[in-house]
């Protein structure tokens, strides 16, 4: 647990594997369904080692992995009467903003929840899609409110045996009737990366 915003990273770890900007990103395997796609992926990892949010582009620019990596990050939640939850990260005042979905059961053993004890940093891996090379990366803790609010709701999906079938539907739902923006617009403020708090709150 830490209240951190490491924006000059030469290496990060993860899941014991240690990565530099340039190497090839093994975390996903071989797998060849991220290849040459256009998406992110929001998750926990294991051993404690906090949050990843993968950002995979066919044709990332400097520009883009300056932005993810060095501006400030803000930070959006929608949240539906049944307590889903959708996280959104907006960068500086760009209008570059991403969809955050996440279901908790994915993880039996509770990893989700792991922002509550052991570990509330999220590491930023910006990816070359075609090649799978990491591009460039930033870590800094969650802010608190997404945490406040984020564990509520985590904490409901594992004693509803239903989540997972019913969260999908929620967020194809979202996608179909709103663009990302109009998310971004309707979300309330939870904080930015790197924010400083007192860890005893969470």
């Amino acid at each position: 647990m830490d209240n951190n915003n490491n924006l000059d990273l030469n290496m990060i770890e993860i899941e014991r594997k240690e990565f530099a900007i340039g190497d090839t990103f093994t975390y996903f395997g071989n797998s060849a369904s991220l290849i040459g796609q256009d998406g992110v992926l929001f998750e926990a990892l294991d051993l404690n080692q906090g949050y990843l949010h993968s950002v995979f582009y066919t044709a990332i620019t400097p520009e883009e992995v300056y932005v993810m990596t060095r501006l400030r990050a803000n930070m959006r939640i929608i949240e539906s009467p049944e307590g889903y939850v959708l996280l959104l990260i907006k960068y500086g005042d760009t209008e570059l903003v991403q969809e955050m979905f996440f279901d908790p059961t994915l993880y039996e053993d509770k990893r989700a929840l792991q922002f509550l004890e052991d570990n509330n940093i999220m590491t930023i891996v910006c990816l070359d899609s075609l090649t799978n090379t990491i591009r460039g990366f930033r870590s800094a803790n969650l802010p608190l409110k997404m945490i406040q609010r984020c564990k509520k709701s985590w904490r409901m999906a594992y004693s509803t045996p239903s989540f997972s079938e019913d969260y999908s539907s929620w967020c194809q739902l979202l996608q179909a009737q709103y663009t990302t923006i109009q998310l971004w617009n309707a979300g309330e403020d939870v904080g930015y990366l790197g924010e400083s708090y007192d860890l005893k709150d969470i």
